[in-house]
């Protein structure tokens, strides 16, 4: 069945969003940068290109262990909000967060798309095993293109926190904030701004062709 694409990048029509589910790309074609056990922590992770986010590029990015991805490094694990009063005080997003725990994290950089991956394997709890996760998610951030929009597709597999923290957060007192809902496992969402990462959009059920 062929699908309208919701959005086409000018220019040769490099990216475009449109029904379906991306499945998240697996460990084995990326690099791992953590594994063990990590409860309320962070790494970073260095992209080669601006993302932008409440009117800021940002290089350098944070998955949490307790499952968001934000602009700087947190260890906040409870009453987590994407406003009006946020918490932890931080752009960025989060991808069912609450009280987990992180024991694998890979990255995969695929210039020649213009993309960069982030792949989280984590435990709905403070502790779990490795390779063992009941929560799965695979952040792709996308390098602005033609039509100079931005776009980040979050693919998930099993996740048993579905109810957690779910959208985007400009990280302070009374900024906008988009709330994504319950999220639904082995789906994907895109998260779509305009070239400055302002006025978010989350499109449930698509993934990003290229």
């Amino acid at each position: 069945m062929f699908t309208m694409p919701l959005t086409i990048m000018a220019g040769g029509s490099r990216l475009a969003v449109v029904d379906g589910y991306s499945t998240p790309e697996p460990a084995a074609n990326m690099v791992e940068i953590f594994s063990g056990g990590m409860d309320d922590g962070s790494n970073q992770v260095n992209i080669p290109f601006p993302f932008y986010i409440n009117g800021n590029g940002h290089t350098a990015w944070h998955p949490g262990s307790n499952s968001y991805l934000l602009t700087g490094s947190s260890s906040f694990y409870n009453s987590l909000s994407l406003g009006p009063n946020p918490h932890p005080p931080l752009s960025g997003f989060h991808f069912g967060a609450a009280d987990n725990s992180i024991q694998r994290l890979c990255i995969q950089d695929v210039p020649s798309k213009g993309l960069f991956r982030i792949r989280y394997e984590g435990t709905a709890s403070s502790g779990g095993s490795l390779n063992n996760p009941n929560i799965i998610w695979v952040a792709t951030l996308f390098d602005k293109g033609g039509d100079n929009k931005q776009y980040l597709e979050v693919a998930f597999g099993i996740h048993n926190r579905t109810l957690g923290t779910f959208g985007v957060t400009h990280g302070y007192s009374g900024g906008p904030f988009v709330n994504g809902g319950t999220i639904t496992a082995n789906s994907s969402y895109v998260f779509e701004s305009d070239a400055s990462g302002n006025n978010w959009i989350i499109h449930p059920g698509k993934k990003v062709i290229y």
